[in-house]
């Protein structure tokens, strides 16, 4: 007999239950996105070892392209909706969040590359 490694528990975050400034990711390493059920999702592996998933959001992915690369470490806080005020989703609200991308040596850090496939807890038995 023999066991096949699957993906562990991932955490979701519904934003719309969210409260302004709660931080959602804490410390993450950005894995990387993958396309999910519901469309883009954003990965990351926190310093506990588990795994967040953040759900495609407009503001949010402009954020991640702009700004963070694989095996970047950083937070994401959810800062609540704003009304958009051009563009064509005018007069729609969108989600908003902040991002801190550690800039700093990580010496203390281990920096194994991290990867999708390495993403999830082995819960092989």
């Amino acid at each position: 007999m023999a066991f096949v490694k699957v993906s562990g528990a991932r955490k979701y975050f519904k934003y719309s239950e969210c409260e302004k400034g709660q931080k959602l990711v804490d410390q993450g390493t950005f894995i990387g996105s993958e396309e999910g059920k519901f469309g883009v999702q954003h990965l990351f592996k926190g310093k506990d070892g588990s795994t967040t998933v953040l759900n495609s959001a407009g503001h949010l992915n402009w954020l991640l392209d702009e700004h963070v690369n694989t095996n970047d470490l950083v937070n994401v806080y959810y800062e609540g909706k704003e009304m958009l005020l051009k563009g064509p989703m005018k007069g729609k609200e969108a989600h908003r969040f902040e991002l801190e991308v550690d800039d700093g040596p990580r010496s203390n850090v281990d920096n194994t590359p991290v990867t999708l496939a390495s993403a999830t807890d082995d819960i092989s038995l």
